[in-house]
């Protein structure tokens, strides 16, 4: 068995949706979930929680609308991830990830002001993901689990185009590269992002984290991805309509 093999052998992707992780008890659930899972050598892909990528969007849109409007949406954003860490973070590993998450929003608002063209607006609507995973990332840890977050910027290379078109081979080497250097715990993945060959994001599309868990299975060579929903029930209809 090649090297490459021997890291993925029998890994499962587990993939949670932005409902999934709406909030501190949610976030708990799906830890829970993930513990019960497995070797402890799961891959997690999670979207952005709740309807932060509509908040996202909403501060680029806000940007036409002045300085007021902008303010208000962005400390909405802000309200509502550190409402995250507070309620799910306790000690060094709260105070790190309160730091990262001003310093990502300082980042934020200073290239709103700039006037980001579409390539930059791709990097701040990919906060979201970003920070669900590290977050979780973060509360495996403080559960006593061997876990860590990944970017899959750093090994999910594309091109750019109305759907960004992945490059399999030269992913696939990258990701098996950085799992064998992980080695045996579990890696948390943001779907949704992707980056060109110069390393500017590209986007998978709306609900594209489904698409990230199944590139993600694919090229680590998994038994298994599963795709975990909070909805009730499979539905044959649209509830709103039937």
């Amino acid at each position: 068995m090649s090297q490459a093999a021997a890291v993925s052998a029998g890994r499962q992707v587990h993939k949670f949706g932005g409902s999934s992780l709406a909030d501190p008890s949610c976030y708990r659930r799906v830890a829970g979930l993930i513990e019960q899972q497995g070797r402890g050598d799961e891959l997690i892909v999670v979207s952005a929680a709740g309807k932060t990528t509509n908040r996202l969007i909403q501060l680029l849109d806000a940007t036409e609308a002045g300085e007021h409007a902008l303010a208000a949406v962005l400390t909405a954003l802000q309200t509502y991830q550190q409402g995250l860490i507070d309620g799910l973070l306790e000690g060094e590993s709260h105070q790190q990830l309160s730091a990262a998450l001003q310093a990502d929003l300082q980042n934020i608002s200073l290239s709103l002001s700039q006037s980001p063209d579409h390539l930059e607006r791709n990097r701040l609507l990919s906060f979201g993901e970003v920070w669900s995973a590290r977050l979780l990332a973060a509360l495996l840890v403080e559960r006593g689990n061997a876990a860590t977050w990944l970017d899959a910027r750093r090994f999910l290379l594309a091109e750019e185009a109305a759907l960004a078109r992945v490059a399999v081979a030269a992913s696939r080497e990258r990701l098996q590269a950085i799992l064998h250097e992980l080695g045996e715990q579990r890696v948390v993945v943001t779907g949704f992002i992707a980056a060109d060959a110069e390393g500017r994001t590209l986007l998978l599309g709306r609900n594209g984290s489904d698409y990230s868990a199944t590139l993600l299975g694919a090229l680590a060579g998994a038994e298994a991805t599963t795709i975990w929903s909070d909805v009730a029930g499979v539905y044959s209809a649209d509830p709103r309509r039937v």
